[in-house]
């Protein structure tokens, strides 16, 4: 049967009943078929399914009674059934229809309604001409509009006739035949109209037909498969109802839903394996049970399924009295579990080519591979050995081949990712079939391996795709079994291929392991330089990611393979590497141990060969590389052998011994403490230990940086210049590579592996760039070439933690850091350390200056004190040697500025305070050391104004031949000639604050003259005052006429502490207190006692002299009284009444330098209103020397309020002569004056000059008046 006949058998059936030979004998039955599946139909689904455009197809058969016995008998049977059953006429005479049409329409109905059968559609066929005429003509449209209109009734007689069809209205219709219309030549519109009509309500009553039959299949599939427990039941009887289903499904175009019935089905066969492992195995499963020697590969050809399936599945035809029914038998004779499963894999992978997801069918291949391969181990199937393997590698070569086809380049990532696995497992099972077959290196072939050879292949069965380009995967097979090099050609070609998928898809681990395996092979066909560079490979990733077991296992074989090409400097690093590895056995640790000492002692100097081993993506130009390495290696000695010490020996801390702030100064002798562990079992001696510095000189700066990074505090060994010593453009360029950067994690699951990816890992790592790769580097470290380094020389490591002193002698200034460590094994060998920079090992070697420090005091409470003026006090003078010592007995000379005295404290034959105090050290200071001088110091106190802090400066002097100086240093050092002084000189500046300011103020009441002396503390140490006095000087003429009246104690002394204030009052007057006129003193002369409080030294008063200088003039010369009244008739003053404002001004003391005055009324707005005039100018001459002047003043608010302010100002009149002033005996008033500001700037003829301070006296001054609130008004009111 071909393929065509079957996609045929499974179309669902229409039956015509009628008349027939309208359609099956002309072109409407090829036209349905054809048009049918044209157009896609929406199938709402039950059960909450989503709905889907679906695609009909079906076949036309005549009607047969046997298909009504199948609706009641075969419900087993989906495909090849009738889903719609049609009643054909083209009846168009009423009369034909009455005598024939209607009795015939009437008997087929009454089969459908004895059948239950609700699926049938009534169809009238419309030729549009007489069919007696026997002949095709024109058609005549007078009679064709009657003939539409007979045809209308006649299906208005079936409507009304039959009941059922009246019901059903959307079961009948009426189609115009588009053959004669064709046939006319006339293929109008409304003929295409009538028979879109026709198809779509043909899909419509279709589809809903195929819909019911599903449900009731679906409902019977699933009661079958519920029975599934029963003894009876079998697997294969339900495999072909639910792939009934599945193709159903197919036929619709839904390929996902015909997927999901074959997934169901491996998934139970799966169950009913897996629970005959713990319990009875069904009889059905007993069958597959059996052992056999046959194994035929996967063949995803749809040609090979549908064979499969005749194999399982049988059809046959069953007669009962006058019905014929169809059912499906199983024959599962001969029949194995490799071929029901090779069955409905096709069946899955047909389905999923037709979504179009090769992708998917590759992820599924390998669960389904292993799968099967477990099955046969649960129902213990023994086959022939090798078979499986067999099975295995066809059956992966064919995914991998109709994958390739359908794979699609846009997503070959996720491509690869599925078919890598099935490569590894059919390179596997290769590998295990060499094994079998004697195929592999290191074996013989013999007969047993040739009879097994010739066993597998008769297993394998007839090639399905014999011929075939590229060749099939049974060929390729066949030939790999054919001998040994043509198997080693396929098994590294697959090896290779698998291994490059692997790394093209990022898993380089897996990448490596095959690596591992061809390395293995490699060695057993002789060929070591080949499998170097795979095991160089993992032997850096192993040591990167820290797997010990699996690095050694990789070092043993390297060693194998330096062994086998004669590396003896690559033989001693592994050996050294392997013994000096604690997961090792003692025995075999101390076995490599020995061998390696052996060895160096035999070695004569090989080349220090610094040849990449590696590997890359050209295996061809790798392994020339490795020839030529081999070949080098037994060429003539140039150096000794330089091994890594990273696992060898570890360094577990190292300092520096007797450094001082990490610095020092040339020609000192420094020692370093090592604590090096050792690995190896057994000693190990040494002939030297070095530890390499890297130097780098300060230039011009380097007493700066000195003294910055000696003012700073250093933790944790840190060195002070190690900003400096850094890299700083690759510093940054390293900070910019990884700042904001976070990793990209994912997480993947595959069919073989789940995991967890980071996406950005080349970003994150900072990795060597090299043209290899990630191959490691396989080369000898060098040794570096050093000038400057701490050395230890005959040094014995034993096992364990070894404690070295290394010496190192300084001699240029500079900073140096640890740098790298070199341990000289033997003059053959060295062992070369990584560098030691992360430790932060560093000293600098510097010159520096000796510097003065002046320390702050420290009062009894424990508080710091300022250093203060106009007292003894002891404070300490800190000498910072720097990189300068100063031998004992130096004399050193201390100079104090102008204004301070000093002495030394320890000096206790010194009375008095001097300017320059000298003395010797009484032993050596060495570099950097500091040595505190005690001194009491005491400056002059002058008067100031404010608490600004005084400067003064201590200058150290000494010889210069006495210090020892870095004569060799290139930056710092004081170099000297004849022209250069031979004394040193090194200053301090320090400021010292007042204990207390002292001010004055003048008070005048009318003519008493008052002085107040204020005496306020700026000192946090408190002072004591005592026996002030204000004198007038002695060089003051009429000294005896001024007399000053004290009020204060004469000797009572006070303490004042800091912020407080004292004050003092004395009175100016003459020799007779009745006298207004005094004597004008312009300097007073004031002498204050004073002490600190809480000073042991204040022993002494200390006396404070003060100058205080007044104005030429200070006599009171005019007074104003003011007083406000109300108005006449009014008690009270009242807020918004008018007031009078009385002032009266007298002149007490006559002067020469004016003859008028100016008085002005200044009041605050917001209380007072001035009404009317507010200034005037008045000349006060004559007996009476007063005058008197009233204002209208309003206050605005109530309350007790302040008068407002008279103010008296000098009113001089540029072009008045004084001849024409009048002389009065009352005062004489001028006219009003220019406005004040133009006076006070000079614009006008007249001008305004303040009084001096005292020569005005304001009797009201903060004098108040009390106002009442207004009369029936709210106004504020001033308390």
């Amino acid at each position: 049967m071909s393929s065509d006949d079957d996609d045929d058998n499974n179309k669902p059936l229409i039956t015509i009943s009628g008349q027939r030979s309208l359609v099956l004998s002309g072109q409407l039955s090829q036209a349905i078929v054809r048009d049918l599946p044209q157009e896609g139909v929406e199938w709402q689904r039950s059960y909450g399914r989503s709905s889907k455009i679906v695609y009909l197809e079906a076949k036309l058969v005549p009607f047969d009674d046997k298909y009504l016995a199948a609706e009641i008998n075969d419900m087993q049977q989906l495909l090849s059934r009738p889903l719609l059953y049609t009643f054909w006429t083209d009846c168009s005479d009423l009369d034909t229809y009455k005598t024939q049409t209607r009795d015939e329409v009437s008997q087929w109905l009454a089969k459908m309604t004895s059948r239950g059968i609700s699926d049938w559609f009534i169809v009238h066929l419309d030729n549009g001409s007489d069919k007696k005429s026997g002949a095709v003509g024109v058609i005549n449209k007078t009679k064709l509009l009657p003939s539409i209109k007979t045809s209308s009734t006649v299906l208005d007689k079936l409507r009304n006739d039959f009941p059922l069809v009246k019901s059903n209205p959307d079961r009948t219709v009426s189609l115009l035949d588009t053959t004669i219309a064709g046939a006319t030549g006339k293929t109008d519109s409304k003929t295409q109209e009538s028979y879109q009509q026709f198809m779509c309500r043909l899909r419509s009553l279709l589809l809903s037909s195929y819909s019911r039959q599903l449900l009731r299949y679906e409902d019977f599939i699933r009661t079958q498969r519920e029975s599934r427990n029963q003894p009876n039941w079998n697997f294969f009887h339900f495999f072909g109802l639910q792939e009934q289903l599945a193709f159903a499904f197919e036929m619709l175009s839904l390929y996902d839903e015909a997927l999901v019935q074959y997934d169901e089905l491996d998934a139970l066969f799966s169950q009913f394996v897996i629970n005959s492992n713990s319990g009875p195995i069904p009889e059905w499963l007993t069958r597959l049970s059996t052992n056999y020697d046959i194994w035929h590969g996967l063949c995803l050809s749809a040609s090979v399924s549908k064979s499969l399936r005749r194999q399982f599945f049988t059809t046959t035809a069953t007669v009962d009295g006058n019905d014929t029914t169809t059912t499906t038998t199983t024959s599962t004779h001969n029949k194995t579990l490799i071929e029901l499963r090779n069955y409905l894999f096709a069946r899955q992978s047909e389905l999923l080519l037709l979504l179009n997801k090769p992708w998917e069918l590759a992820s599924r291949a390998l669960p389904f591979l292993q799968n099967c391969f477990n099955e046969l181990n649960i129902l213990e199937i023994t086959m022939t050995p090798g078979g499986m393997a067999c099975w295995v590698f066809l059956s992966a070569l064919e995914i991998l081949h109709k994958c390739e086809r359908y794979s699609d380049s846009s997503q070959m990532e996720s491509y690869l990712r599925h078919t890598v696995g099935l490569w590894s497992y059919a390179r596997n099972k290769l590998a295990e079939l060499g094994t079998l077959c004697g195929l592999m290196p290191g074996q013989t072939m013999t007969s047993e391996h040739l009879h097994r050879v010739v066993n597998l292949i008769a297993g394998m069965g007839d090639d399905p795709r014999l011929g075939e380009v590229p060749p099939s995967p049974q060929e390729r097979l066949k030939e790999a079994l054919s001998g040994q090099e043509s198997f080693l050609k396929h098994y590294m070609e697959i090896s290779e291929l698998t291994m490059g998928t692997y790394k093209h898809i990022g898993r380089m681990r897996f990448a490596r392991l095959i690596g591992k395996e061809l390395a293995e092979l490699y060695i057993k066909m002789g060929k070591p330089q080949k499998a170097m560079s795979f095991l160089l490979d993992l032997e850096k990733v192993y040591v990167r990611e820290k797997w010990p077991h699996l690095l050694n296992e990789i070092r043993v074989l390297l060693l194998k393979c330096y062994e086998m090409v004669g590396d003896s400097r690559r033989v001693f690093k592994v050996q050294c590497q392997l013994a000096a590895n604690e997961l090792i056995a003692g025995d075999q640790r101390l076995n490599y141990c020995l061998e390696s000492e052996r060895l160096l002692k035999t070695l004569q100097h090989q080349p220090n060969n610094n040849t990449n081993t590696g590997t890359n993506n050209n295996h061809n130009r790798h392994n020339s590389d490795l020839s030529m390495m081999s070949s080098s290696s037994s060429s003539s000695a140039v150096g000794p052998i330089c091994i890594a010490m990273d696992e060898l020996f570890e360094v577990q801390s190292m300092r520096l011994l007797a450094l001082d702030g990490h610095y020092t100064v040339a020609n000192r002798r420094l020692e370093l403490s090592l604590e090096l562990i050792n690995n190896f079992p057994k000693d190990i001696h040494c002939d030297k230990v070095v530890i390499t510095l890297i130097y780098e000189d300060l230039s011009s700066n380097m007493t700066t940086t000195a003294n910055k990074h000696r003012s700073t505090t250093i933790t944790g060994g840190g060195c002070p210049h190690m900003d400096e010593i850094i890299d700083v453009k690759s510093r940054n360029n390293l900070l910019k590579a990884t700042a904001n950067l976070k990793p990209e994690v994912e997480t993947f699951h595959t069919s073989i592996s789940v995991g967890v990816k980071c996406n950005n890992t080349g970003k994150l790592l900072i990795r060597r760039s090299d043209s290899h790769g990630f191959v490691l580097q396989d080369k000898e470290p060098m040794v570096p070439e050093y000038t400057d380094a701490f050395v230890a020389t005959d040094v014995l490591l034993r096992p364990g933690v070894n404690d070295i002193r290394l010496k190192y002698s300084t001699k240029m200034t500079g900073t140096f850091q640890l740098d790298q460590i070199v341990l000289n094994w033997d003059a053959n060998a060295s062992i070369v350390g990584t560098d030691v920079r992360h430790h932060h090992q560093c000293f600098s070697v510097i010159t520096e200056a000796p510097t003065l420090k002046v320390l702050q005091l420290t009062t009894l409470d424990g508080l710091t004190s300022d250093i203060l003026c106009g007292v003894e006090q002891s404070i300490e003078l800190q000498l910072n040697c720097g990189s300068s010592s100063f031998p004992a007995r130096t004399p050193l000379t201390i100079r104090a500025s102008h204004g301070l005295r000093l002495r030394l404290e320890t000096d206790v034959t010194a009375d008095d305070l001097r300017d320059e105090v000298t003395f010797v050290l009484p032993a050596t200071l060495e570099p950097f050391q500091k040595y505190e001088i005690p001194l009491i110091i005491k400056s002059q106190l002058l008067p100031q104004k404010d608490d600004n802090s005084v400067r003064h400066e201590l200058t150290m002097s000494w010889p210069a031949l006495s210090v020892n100086n870095i004569n060799n240093s290139p930056v710092g050092t004081n170099s000297r000639s004849p022209s250069v002084p031979t004394i040193r000189l090194v200053n301090v500046q320090f400021h010292l604050m007042p204990p207390f300011i002292v001010t004055h103020r003048l008070h005048t009441c009318e003519c008493r003259k008052f002085v107040e002396i204020i005496v306020q503390c700026v000192s946090k140490r408190p002072i004591v005052v005592s026996e002030p006095r204000l004198t007038v000087p002695n060089d003051f003429a009429d000294n005896d006429r001024l007399h000053l009246i004290a009020y204060v104690p004469k000797n009572d002394s006070c303490v004042v502490h800091h912020t407080q204030t004292v004050h003092y009052v004395w009175e100016l007057v003459g020799q007779n207190p009745l006298d207004r006129t005094l004597v004008v003193a312009n300097k007073l002369l004031f002498k204050l006692q004073y002490k600190l409080f809480d000073d042991p030294l204040a022993v002494n008063w200390q006396q404070f002299m003060f100058d205080l200088k007044f104005l030429t003039n200070y006599h009171t010369l005019y007074t104003i009284a003011a007083n406000i009244e109300p108005q006449n008739g009014t008690e009270f003053c009242r807020a918004g009444a008018l007031c009078h404002l009385n002032v009266a001004i007298s002149r007490l003391q006559a002067t020469d330098d004016h003859k008028s005055i100016m008085y002005e009324i200044v009041s605050d707005q917001t209380l007072w209103n001035v009404c009317g005039k507010t200034a005037g100018v008045v000349t006060i001459d004559g007996p009476q020397d007063k005058y008197e002047v009233r204002f209208d003043v309003m206050p605005l608010i109530s309350g007790f309020l302040p008068y407002p302010t008279v103010r008296l100002s000098k009113y001089i009149n540029r072009n008045t002569d004084s001849n024409n002033v009048a002389t009065a005996t009352a005062p004489v008033v001028q006219p009003p004056p220019p406005p004040p500001d133009q006076l006070m700037n000079g614009i006008g003829e007249a001008k305004l000059v303040a009084f001096d301070v005292g020569q005005v006296y304001n009797w009201s001054r903060a004098t108040q008046v009390h106002v009442l609130p207004s009369s029936g008004l709210i106004v504020p009111e001033v308390q």
